[in-house]
């Protein structure tokens, strides 16, 4: 019973999440229609060659809609919405600076003995 429930609650909050790309898809249709292609199965962003030096897109933070992609140094927004512009993979929006930043993970400063304490710390090591 509880699974039963449990799969009708996520069927609904997918339902809910595919109305609301539903109404804001029809919102930019009439507000925003100069900056979206509409003909695909969701809307895509126009101009990212023209406002990034890029064409690469991926889908927005509720996948309603492909936006470009901000490269490393250009202007983000730390909390993007339906169809906003996101950084990249590999890449953060910094929210102080609010640019999008490379992912940096220094592996100098572990040392193989504090990685395997950190990942393996109930293994006893015998020499």
């Amino acid at each position: 019973m509880q699974i039963g429930i449990v799969t009708f609650a996520t069927l609904l909050s997918f339902a809910k999440a595919m109305n609301s790309c539903n109404l804001w898809t029809r919102k930019i249709a009439r507000t925003e229609r100069q900056k979206w292609n509409l003909s695909g199965s969701r809307p895509q962003k126009k101009n990212c060659l023209k406002t990034y030096g890029s064409s690469e897109m991926t889908a927005d933070v509720f996948f309603c809609s492909d936006v470009c992609i901000i490269p490393d140094g250009f202007a983000c927004n730390p909390n993007p919405g339906y169809g906003r512009d996101i950084c990249g993979i590999d890449s953060y929006c910094d929210t102080t600076e609010r640019i999008c930043k490379a992912l940096y993970f220094d592996e100098s400063s572990f040392s193989s003995s504090s990685f395997d304490d950190f990942f393996y710390p109930d293994i006893i090591q015998f020499d």
